[in-house]
């Protein structure tokens, strides 16, 4: 007759671990945001208004609107208060050339991931 090792973990305790770290992990959200501020010097006064982009591969929406970006960086007023929310398909270039132009024009961004 064989004897049977007793080990204290079954496999439905194993199971039933696995099924509750599964449903834990799934119930967290963490929101991905980074404040991004351009140096204080020459900003007379920031907007109070805050303006919502949206980054997409290929267009720019600014309060679900597209617009066109050549001219739209060209009349963000110095110090804009802006929050870019970029799509997980958008090219890394893509984010940083946007990065870039806001910082140009002083703008004070939050950047949210889709």
């Amino acid at each position: 007759m064989r004897r049977r090792k007793l080990t204290g973990i079954e496999p439905n305790d194993i199971a039933f671990l696995l099924i509750l770290f599964f449903l834990i992990l799934t119930v967290i959200s963490v929101e991905y945001s980074l404040d991004i501020t351009a140096g204080e010097e020459g900003i007379s006064e920031a907007s109070d208004e805050v303006l919502n982009l949206t980054l997409t591969k290929g267009s720019l929406y600014s309060e679900n609107q597209k617009v066109d970006v050549s001219q739209f960086f060209s009349q963000l007023a110095l110090g804009q208060r802006v929050n870019l929310t970029i799509d997980s398909e958008v090219s890394w270039q893509t984010v940083i050339t946007t990065l870039d132009c806001l910082n140009q024009r002083r703008t004070i961004v939050n950047l949210r991931r889709m």
